[in-house]
């Protein structure tokens, strides 16, 4: 048998020195996690342990004891056997082999177990193929057996010394390991002896492929296997080691006695925490996330350290809060998560053993780049390594001064925000060009820009570039239309009294609102023919003041006045009647003239003959006068 038990004493002093002679490796995720001990059911010794997935599970042990996992639990199978298991192997969850004491073969064949006929007495201590049909068991006195799907025949092995581990990269690269240093592999068509360099019994073999393979042994002897030789590995413990399974090149995990388990990262060995000090003698695993490990007493040792698969987001900005999924496996509620130095880790929703929500805030001074990102959970600890990267802050306007310029203007704009610094491009947007731009600090830049005398009016958004990234500040400036221009007024004189249409010629006229030309003016109603034209219908009210007058004009643009552009004459004098309106030749007389529009009367005429000796403007609508009417006057009307 290849396996011995250790009194517990003895068990305890090769733990510390384990624990002493390792402790110099470095730490990786796998050194920071732990196994726990799992309720096996049973009190037998377990020898060997498989699986086809992480629901079915299965470990054999003395007296035929064959326990199942399903995931949740370990349960007892009826064995069909009382014979001491030591080896156990399938190609699927319905189709498993275990081997034995005295040749003892069981088949499993997804309902139960039953007894094959395996053409051998001796005592079988491993099993492995590459299928169902392709299937080799190792034991004692240099047995080996192979099954080609219908029966077990013996080979020719070599050697006589006992075989207790087999494993292969294929059906052409076999290895068995055993008592002495004893190393045979076989090329698919006979078994050959490999010089191993150790006499030291070896009962494990894995590895990744056909030039690098391990094989674990008495001692804490390793050896490894580069596809030409074998030369010895320290493994930094002197316990006897059983077992060997990985996943990868940089993770491999050996069992061994008093409960002595190590994980090689590819350049160290490192203990590894366990629940027990029992004698560990089978390894396997689904994952590196999923890996049991079975010994004396019942024992059975599950390591299920929490594993990070993806991290998405996967990076953030400098002052950010933000939400970030986890994906992996092995979470629980106890979890914690850590970012790094600046990322401060706001809560943690656990939403199943294999997905978290984690809200992060990210300081505005944390550094840039890369970092690791580490979860810790009951079974351990995991770093993923540059998992979530900083990224400098993006850039924010809050405000720019001016916000708004005219249609045709040049002019200076403050931009104020925050995280400027190294700015790249600034835009307005069509019609507005970006003359030149400085940053001033970190949170102002000076730009000189020019709005085209084309570019559409209305509020647009303002973008900015930095190498952090770009940002844009919505409706943060805004195009008015261009002031309205009046360059002449057509006609520009009008009597009191008196209706008439008027053209304003000027630019910038489009959607004018007002026009104005000064008390006593009505504007009863104006149409924009053109940009540069307008037609107004205006009434001047018999009372207007009159001489020149401002015109005004009103457009989204603004205002505009012309000065003096438009004069209010005088209304025409008009009589209506004379008291009297006769008299005789040679007479002086007084006369009243009635009408209107006197104001401002500086000559009266009342044709030849009549002399105007003088009047005097009573009221706008009233003159009295004092004529004379020569004795040679013409008479009549």
């Amino acid at each position: 048998m290849k396996i011995n038990n250790r009194h517990k004493l003895i068990a305890v002093i090769i733990a510390v020195i384990v624990l002493i002679t390792s402790g110099g490796a470095g730490v990786s995720a796998d050194g920071m996690a732990s196994w726990s001990l799992m309720d096996s059911g049973t009190s037998s010794d377990l020898n060997a342990v498989w699986g086809a997935d992480n629901t079915h599970v299965f470990t054999a042990g003395d007296s035929g004891t064959i326990m199942r996992y399903d995931g949740a639990s370990w349960s007892s199978m009826a064995s069909a056997t009382t014979a001491d298991l030591y080896g156990i192997w399938g190609t699927g969850s319905t189709d498993i082999f275990a081997v034995g004491k005295s040749g003892t073969i069981m088949r499993y064949d997804g309902t139960s177990w039953s007894s094959m006929v395996s053409a051998t007495t001796a005592d079988l201590y491993g099993i492995w193929g590459t299928g169902s049909t392709d299937i080799f068991a190792v034991g004692k006195s240099g047995t080996i057996m192979c099954y080609d799907g219908t029966s077990w025949s013996s080979m020719v092995s070599a050697t006589t010394a006992d075989l207790y581990g087999i494993w292969g990269t294929g059906g052409t690269n076999i290895f068995a390991v055993g008592k002495s240093g004893a190393i045979l592999r076989y090329d698919g068509t006979s078994w050959s002896s490999m010089i191993s360099g150790t006499s030291a019994d070896m009962h494990g073999i894995w590895g990744t492929g056909n030039t690098n393979i391990y094989a674990v042994g008495n001692s804490g002897n390793v050896l490894h296997y580069d596809g030409s030789s074998w030369s010895a590995v320290s493994s930094g413990t002197t316990a006897n080691l059983n077992s060997i399974w990985g996943v990868d090149s940089t993770h491999i995990y050996i069992a061994g006695e008093s409960g002595v388990i190590l994980n090689y990262d590819g350049d160290n060995f490192s203990a590894m925490d366990r629940d027990t000090f029992s004698e560990l003698r089978s390894l396997w695993g689904s994952s590196s996330a999923n890996i049991f490990a079975v010994g004396t007493s019942g024992t059975i040792l599950k390591y299920a350290p929490p594993v990070i698969y993806t991290i998405l987001p996967n990076e953030g900005y400098q002052g950010e809060t933000l939400n970030i999924t986890i994906t992996g496996a092995n979470f629980s509620d106890s979890i914690t998560v850590q970012l790094g130095a600046g990322i401060s880790v706001n809560s943690i929703t656990v939403d199943s053993a294999n997905r978290i929500e984690v809200e992060i805030t990210i300081t505005s001074g944390a550094a840039t780049g890369a970092r690791d990102v580490t979860v810790t959970a009951p079974g351990g600890s995991f770093v993923y390594v540059d998992g979530f990267t900083v990224k400098p802050a993006l850039p924010v306007i809050t405000s720019v001064e001016p916000n708004h310029g005219r249609q045709g203007e040049t002019l200076n704009v403050t931009v104020i925000g925050n995280h400027l610094t190294g700015a790249t491009a600034l835009n307005f947007g069509d019609g507005i060009s970006v003359n030149s731009f400085t940053v001033l600090g970190v949170n102002q830049i000076a730009a000189g820009i020019f709005v085209t005398p084309d570019a559409e009016t209305g509020a647009r958004d303002i973008l900015i570039s930095t190498p952090a990234g770009s940002f844009t500040y919505a409706d943060g400036f805004t195009v008015k239309q261009d002031l309205p221009l009046i360059t002449s007024v057509e006609p520009d004189e009008e009597r009191q009294g008196e209706t008439l249409n008027v053209t304003i010629t000027g630019a910038n006229l489009s959607d004018a609102s007002a026009m104005q030309f000064g008390a006593g003016i009505s504007v009863n109603g104006f149409t924009v023919i053109a940009a540069d034209q307008i037609i107004a219908d205006i009434t001047i009210s018999s009372s207007a003041a009159t001489g020149v007058r401002d015109v005004s004009v009103t457009t989204p643009g603004g205002s505009y006045t012309l000065p003096n552009a438009f004069t209010v004459k005088q209304a025409l004098p008009v009589v209506t009647y004379v008291e009297p309106n006769q008299g005789r030749q040679g007479e002086t007389l007084n006369i009243t003239i009635t009408g209107a529009n006197f104001a401002g009367a500086n000559a009266l005429h009342f044709g030849t003959g009549v002399s105007v000796n003088g009047f005097n403007v009573l009221s706008s609508n009233q003159i009295a006068a004092n004529i004379s009417i020569s004795s040679d006057a013409p008479t009549g009307v």
